[in-house]
């Protein structure tokens, strides 16, 4: 299987690759992009690519989150303002669009602004002049433009929340991020990656993941995406440290969803009491260490007859030593 690896970005997913191809051929030329998909898809990295890739990589890349900042903070954070301008501008200050000069400017969360800044950013990007807030002589910028949403824009635009001009002035080239839902193929290359970046940056490991693990990260449909992906992988191995990654070194919420009973099954008391047991079984894993024996002291079982409900349960594992005596 061909992995495609950037400093920034992994994929083995065909349809991704290709978009990776399409941000590469765009990237030189200098005009407004905007980038869409669900949180946590990989945005900022997709606006990243395209400033490295653009010939621009030796000038800053300047990210603006547009949602922490409103109306005249949003403004003076972007263009600057001179001592005086507002209450508590106690000194000239130099706004990001300065800043990105020669390099690129990155708006995230762009559908969040209000009226007025979509006016004035307007104006910023027919022409690259800007205002400082308490100045009255324009400035100009050079820096390209990248904009990020996980809003549906046109949806903003009729409800009156975002200006149409300035949505087809940021849009010239548009790229949609698929959320990892649609491009499973990518879950285990990103999970090797980030377990990679855990064993190299914290001296973790030796460290790998079990294949029944992974079929469990592949069935789960990630609301949060590969940021979620990432932040349950780095919780599960800095809890593990070194071995392998088990089904029972992960999260209840993807593993539940992997064990539930297939559809048409009966899903009344004797499922309820067979996902009881299962969660129990679970549980006492975790608790134990993966050594089976220690979890069926916790459950009050014969070893035995907890290895049959395992398999019951489909709950496989590489079982830890007993290292008590």
């Amino acid at each position: 299987m061909q992995i495609y690896r950037s400093p920034v970005f992994i994929t083995s997913d065909p349809a991704t690759r290709d978009l990776l191809d399409d941000i590469r051929r765009i990237a030189p030329f200098p005009v407004p992009v905007l980038i869409t998909g669900e949180s946590g898809t990989g945005k900022e990295v997709a606006a990243r690519l395209i400033h490295e890739w653009s010939g621009r990589s030796g000038a800053p890349f300047v990210p603006v989150n547009s949602s922490t900042l409103r109306g005249e903070l949003f403004e003076s954070a972007l263009f600057g303002h001179s001592r005086g301008a507002f209450t508590g501008a106690v000194r000239n200050r130099t706004g990001l669009a300065a800043a990105a000069v020669g390099g690129t400017l990155f708006l995230d969360e762009i559908g969040e602004t209000d009226s007025g800044v979509q006016a004035r950013l307007l104006r910023f990007l027919d022409s690259g002049e800007y205002l400082p807030v308490g100045e009255t002589m324009a400035r100009k910028s050079n820096a390209r433009v990248i904009a990020a949403t996980n809003l549906d824009l046109h949806a903003e635009i009729s409800r009156g929340a975002f200006r149409e001009d300035l949505y087809y002035r940021l849009s010239a080239v548009v790229f949609r991020i698929p959320p990892l839902r649609e491009r499973r193929a990518d879950i285990v290359p990103l999970t090797e990656y980030f377990i990679s970046r855990l064993i190299s940056d914290y001296g973790l490991g030796p460290l790998t993941i079990s294949p029944q693990a992974q079929r469990v990260l592949e069935s789960f449909d990630w609301p949060g995406n590969v940021r979620q992906l990432q932040n349950e992988i780095v919780s599960a191995a800095l809890r593990k440290c070194s071995g392998r990654l088990e089904i029972t070194d992960l999260p209840g919420e993807l593993v539940s969803g992997f064990l539930d009973p297939a559809p048409g099954l009966p899903a009344g008391l004797d499922g309820k009491l067979k996902r009881f047991e299962r969660d129990e079984i679970l549980g006492a894993l975790r608790r134990a260490g993966s050594n089976c024996s220690r979890a069926a002291l916790i459950l009050g079982l014969k070893r035995t007859t907890l290895l049959y409900r395992m398999r019951r349960h489909g709950i496989a594992l590489r079982e830890k030593p007993d290292d008590s005596g």
